[in-house]
């Protein structure tokens, strides 16, 4: 348990990483659009980016992949969707309101409605929802192949054969047959999911990859 959770914390920390490094990326776009001369807009990002990286790291790794792992793919993208970008609107008007209220010499209740009305607020918003859709679609389906599958098929290394070594572990579930039909066809898929699930985090932590299922065997 104790490995386990410093693996997702590890997870959580590269989350933080990429949220800092397209946070300052988008800061710097939009300060090259609306054509200004000072860092304020990248330095907001880079903030942004590093609080919304960490708590999108943090729903995936001890939420989402844990309770809502057996839902379907279009509630699991509408609900990221939504979440995210809730979570996004609300980091940037927390951040753009404290800058502007510590920049310029006005209130805090008029730094709020600046940051809402005077900042393309909504551009910002529709920005991050398409980036959002994109990046957790990408998510989904990653999460659906093998660890670097997608790449390879991008790249074009699955057109290209090439010798590798590698070790072969088979787990096989004992009795498996007499489980079956004790607990009948339905709940023996359940279980069947759930032990597939359950296996996934220790070879995820392995750096090992699942070649294949057979049955109730894991190659």
């Amino acid at each position: 348990m104790f490995v386990t959770r410093n693996y997702k914390l590890k997870n959580v920390s590269y989350s933080s990483i990429i949220g800092i490094v397209i946070g300052a990326g988008i800061g710097l776009a939009l300060q090259y659009i609306n054509r200004l001369d000072i860092f304020l807009p990248t330095i907001r990002g880079t903030i942004i980016g590093l609080l919304v990286g960490t708590t999108i790291g943090l729903c995936e790794e001890f939420l989402f992949l844990e309770k809502f792992r057996k839902m379907s793919y279009l509630f699991l993208i509408s609900f990221r969707v939504a979440v995210y970008s809730s979570v996004f609107a609300f980091y940037e008007l927390l951040i753009n309101s404290i800058s502007k209220y510590f920049v310029s010499d006005i209130s805090l209740s008029k730094s709020i409605y600046f940051a809402l009305y005077k900042e393309n607020y909504l551009r910002d918003l529709g920005i991050i929802a398409v980036i959002s859709v994109l990046a957790i679609s990408q998510l989904q389906i990653r999460r659906l192949r093998r660890s670097g599958d997608l790449l390879k098929y991008v790249t074009g290394k699955y057109y290209r054969p090439e010798e590798v070594d590698k070790i072969f572990l088979f787990i096989d579930l004992k009795s498996s047959t007499g489980i079956a039909e004790k607990i009948g066809n339905l709940n023996y898929s359940s279980f069947l999911i759930d032990y597939y699930h359950d296996m996934t985090d220790a070879i995820i932590m392995s750096k090992a990859e699942i070649y294949q299922y057979i049955g109730d065997e894991i190659v």
